[in-house]
């Protein structure tokens, strides 16, 4: 499914770990970066079996989706700083690079870590979702940016998560209508990735791209907490730039940095 000595000539600099079958990548990179393995890092794997997403919820990943994970390295307090906003840059990365391969697609950021198309019902239907995690390394830090990505996978087996009120899934391939090349888009993800996060972190120019494809902007959304379970109803403003969601309330704008939002 990977070429991988095209990814290697990419990222002569990159350490790439493939496996054909881990339960998460997010967690083997972990396991290498404690056990003194290099960065920049990139893990790929064909079959993720226990994917984590938001909150502790299971990632689904079936045959053909892209599931991988890159990690690079950092100041501990830039990091941390800088927390907020690191999920939000990843996401606007990969819309960025699924549009550069598809300029069709036209993709929405749902706040903080999806990735939204809209199918032929007008419905927002989840596209990808990213899952960055720190582990402290000395004075440094080590982020994992976890991505997965519904791309030639079907996903007519979990439209009953809409029933549940959470967003159904769409793939790549659903929407321009044949299979894509995995390494293609592995390589434009991660080129964009090195882009945004191996030059200086306190650029924020990301903040307007991702305002542009904000989902649910000037709507009334429901606020979940961590439980998922809904805290109150406000209609969504904007972000910042310290990546908190701006909502407008009765008494006037509240800020929220954890949790997640649906439509009302």
């Amino acid at each position: 499914m990977f070429d991988l000595e095209k990814i290697r000539q990419e990222f002569p600099a990159t350490k790439l770990e493939f496996q054909q079958r881990l339960a998460s990548t997010n967690d083997h990179a972990i396991s290498c970066v404690r056990n003194g393995g290099a960065v920049p890092l990139l893990v790929l794997c064909e079959n993720q079996t226990d994917g984590r997403g938001q909150r502790g919820k299971t990632w689904l990943s079936g045959d053909g989706s892209l599931t991988m994970s890159w990690c690079f390295c950092a100041e501990s307090c830039q990091v941390e700083h800088l927390k907020s906003s690191l999920p939000l840059r990843a996401g606007y990365v990969v819309a960025e690079a699924i549009e550069r391969l598809f300029p069709t697609a036209d993709l929405m950021l749902k706040w903080p870590n999806d990735v939204l198309c809209f199918g032929q019902n007008g419905k927002p239907k989840k596209l990808a979702g990213i899952l960055v995690e720190s582990l402290p390394v000395g004075d440094s830090a080590s982020v994992i940016v976890g991505i997965g990505v519904n791309v030639n996978n079907s996903t007519e087996a979990w439209e009953d998560l809409e029933v549940s009120g959470a967003l159904a899934p769409a793939s790549i391939a659903d929407l321009v209508g044949r299979r894509v090349d995995l390494t293609s888009l592995a390589i434009e993800i991660v080129q964009k990735l090195e882009n945004e996060f191996l030059n200086d972190l306190s650029i924020d120019g990301w903040r307007e791209g991702y305002l542009n494809r904000l989902a649910f902007r000037g709507e009334m959304v429901q606020v979940l907490n961590s439980a998922g379970e809904v805290e109150f109803e406000a209609v969504l403003d904007s972000v910042a730039n310290d990546g908190s969601l701006v909502l407008q309330m009765p008494g006037g704008p509240k800020l929220i940095y954890t949790g997640s939002i649906r439509p009302k």
